[in-house]
C-alpha cells in the first residue's frame, strides 16, 4: 500500500492530476528502490545494495553521486551502475539526469526491470505519461507468466501507476482493470481502492464506487478523502442521511469530533441500521470523553455488522478506560 496518503488530491478535481500525489509517490519509489535496489521480480538479479539511511543529508547524497560518476567513468557500459547513479539523481530531484541514466541502463541491458520502474517513476514526476506509461507496462508485461506474480508487492504498484496514467486520460475501462490487477495482488491498498472508487464514480457506477471506497475506508479508517467522495455520490443520489455520515466521518478522520458528533447523531437517528455510522459515532463519544454513550455506539455497530472488527477493537479500549476510572486511586 502507499501508505494510505489521505493527503492525494482528488481525481475528479479539476486541479488534481488524477488523484496522484507526485512528491509522495516518487519519494516512496526512491526509498523502495535505493534501499532494495533489486526488486524481487525474475530477470533482476542481485545488484549492488546500498542503504538509503545513509544518505542523511544533502553532503552526503552528493558524496554518494561523485563516487558513482567516477565508478560510470570507470565502467561506462555497467547498467546496474548507471540505475544506481541515476536512483541517487533522483533522490536530488535531478530528474532530467536520472533519466538520461536509466535511458542510457536500459540501452545496455533493454529488460531491466529496476531500470525501467525507475525511469517511469522520474518521468511521472516529469509529467510525461506516455512514456513513463510505457516504461510501466514493459515491466507488468515481463511478469505476465511470472508465477509469483501474485506475491510481488513491487509489481502491484505498477499497475496502480498505470491505472493513475489511465484515469487521468480518461481511459476508466482500462484504468479499472489494472486496479483490478492490484489489487489481486494485494487486496489491502487503500489506495488502490480509493482510486478504483474515482474510477467507478467517473464511469456512472456509484454502487460499485461505494463499495470501493468503503474497502478504502476499512483499510484506513483515517483517509478522510474516501469519505469526502462518498459524501459527493451520497449528495448525487439525495440521500441526506447519508451525507451527514459520510461527512462525519470526515471530521473524525481530522479528529474534529465536536464537529462529527452532531452529524454522526442525526445519521444514526436517520438511518438507525447504519454500523459504519455508529462506529464513527463511537469514535466521536470516545474522544469527547463520553465512555457509555461510546460503548453502546460500537455495540451496536457490532449488534449491525457482525464483521465490523473495528468497532470489537475500538470497543475492547473503551472497557479498559472505564475499568482504570474504575480502580481506587
Amino acid at each position: 500500500m502507499r501508505i494510505g496518503n489521505n493527503s492525494r488530491d482528488s481525481i475528479g478535481s479539476p486541479t488534481a492530476r488524477g488523484g496522484l500525489d507526485v512528491d509522495a509517490l516518487l519519494d516512496k519509489a526512491i526509498r523502495i528502490l535505493i534501499t532494495i535496489f533489486a526488486l524481487n521480480i525474475v530477470g533482476l538479479g542481485a545488484y549492488w545494495y546500498f542503504d538509503r539511511n545513509t544518505l542523511n543529508s544533502p553532503s552526503s547524497v552528493d558524496r554518494t553521486i561523485q563516487d558513482l560518476e567516477a565508478l560510470v567513468v570507470q565502467e561506462p557500459n555497467n547498467a546496474n551502475l548507471r540505475t544506481q547513479m541515476a536512483l541517487a539523481y533522483m533522490e536530488r530531484r535531478r530528474l532530467d539526469a536520472a533519466v538520461e541514466q536509466f535511458q542510457t541502463a536500459l540501452v545496455l541491458a533493454p529488460d531491466h526491470q529496476t531500470a525501467l520502474v525507475g525511469l517511469g517513476n522520474a518521468l511521472l514526476a516529469a509529467n510525461d505519461d506516455p512514456s513513463a506509461l510505457a516504461a510501466f507496462e514493459r515491466v507488468a508485461e515481463l511478469n505476465r507468466d511470472n508465477p509469483y506474480r501474485k506475491t510481488l508487492r513491487q509489481l502491484e504498484g505498477i499497475y496502480y501507476r498505470i491505472a493513475l496514467i489511465r484515469a487521468r486520460h480518461d481511459d476508466l475501462e482500462g484504468a479499472q482493470a489494472n486496479l483490478l490487477e492490484a489489487l489481486d495482488i494485494d487486496s489491502t491498498d487503500a489506495d488502490a481502492w480509493f482510486l478504483l472508487g474515482e474510477v467507478r464514480r467517473r464511469s456512472g457506477q456509484p454502487h460499485l464506487a461505494l463499495e470501493a471506497y468503503r474497502k478504502a475506508a476499512n483499510m484506513v479508517p483515517t483517509f478522510a478523502q474516501v469519505y469526502e467522495a462518498m459524501a459527493t455520490v451520497f449528495s448525487d443520489m439525495e440521500r441526506p442521511d447519508l451525507v451527514d455520515y459520510a461527512r462525519g466521518m470526515v471530521a473524525v478522520a481530522r479528529a474534529d469530533y465536536q464537529r462529527a458528533l452532531p452529524l454522526l447523531q442525526r445519521a444514526t437517528e436517520a438511518s438507525p441500521n447504519n454500523a459504519d455510522a455508529y462506529l464513527g459515532l463511537g469514535q466521536a463519544h470516545e474522544h469527547l470523553g463520553h465512555l457509555s454513550e461510546a460503548q453502546v455506539a460500537y455495540e451496536t455497530a457490532m449488534r449491525l455488522d457482525h464483521g465490523q472488527f473495528l468497532s470489537e477493537m475500538f470497543l475492547n479500549r473503551v472497557r479498559d478506560r472505564q475499568r482504570a476510572q474504575e480502580v481506587p486511586q
